[in-house]
């Protein structure tokens, strides 16, 4: 046998070697991909799952309340439609400045006018 004979042979050997191991590493491959496709399905099924029990819940609550909702009349009503807090000078979209901390005003200042108005003076010395 010719010397280039045998190397024509030693390469194509070394190709379907080297094509032998691309070929179970694409295999590999497949197979992770199927078994991820696989956890992917069994995830999928346990949400809808999930979904369907979180639905049955909120449905059979919400038919409760439809049930319950004749009977809120009276201090439960007013409870509901006039909150105790409506009323308060303050509410979340006109809060005064903080004062402490923000440089207009010190803390003494401060101290002082919560103990006029509020706070006996025992309590305001826990401040100082």
């Amino acid at each position: 046998m010719s010397v280039s004979r045998q190397s024509y042979r030693d390469r194509v050997a070394q190709d379907r070697a080297r094509a032998d191991r691309v070929a179970d590493d694409l295999d590999r491959v497949a197979d992770t991909v199927v078994a991820h496709a696989q956890e992917i399905r069994e995830l999928l099924a346990l949400i809808a799952r999930i979904e369907d029990e979180v639905t049955r819940w909120f449905e059979t609550a919400a038919q409760r309340l439809r049930d319950y909702a004749p009977l809120a009349d009276g201090p439960l009503l007013k409870a509901a439609v006039d909150a105790p807090w409506a009323a308060w000078p303050f509410q979340p979209g006109n809060l005064p400045a903080s004062g402490i901390g923000s440089g207009s005003r010190s803390a003494s200042s401060c101290r002082a006018r919560v103990s006029r108005r509020v706070v006996p003076k025992s309590k305001v010395d826990v401040w100082a």
